[in-house]
């Protein structure tokens, strides 16, 4: 199945479990279009789901330096919690 066929379908659902996939997730979520990644053409799409685990989702900036996210359309506010705070500081530490 291509990319192509993928993109066609009314809803797209990824799952991605373990550390192994935390460097592709990143890529693919974050990243620009690249045929070198083909899951990133699925920012075209309008329904497409990842549902990821942890240790898939470690590299993500939103967990890694949440700090720094602009709260944009592409990149949604992270609500300022206990829990983002002490990650904050501790990364900073």
């Amino acid at each position: 199945m291509g990319i192509d066929t993928i993109k066609k379908a009314k809803k797209i659902i990824i799952m991605a479990w373990s550390e192994s996939k935390a460097y592709i997730v990143k890529r693919s979520l974050e990243g620009s279009l690249s045929n070198d990644i083909p899951s990133t053409f699925l920012h075209e799409h309008s329904d497409a789901t990842f549902f990821l685990d942890k240790a898939a989702g470690e590299h993500l900036t939103r967990f890694k330096t949440p700090w720094i996210i602009k709260g944009d359309a592409e990149d949604p506010i992270v609500p300022k919690t206990s829990y983002w705070v002490l990650n904050s500081v501790t990364w900073l530490s």
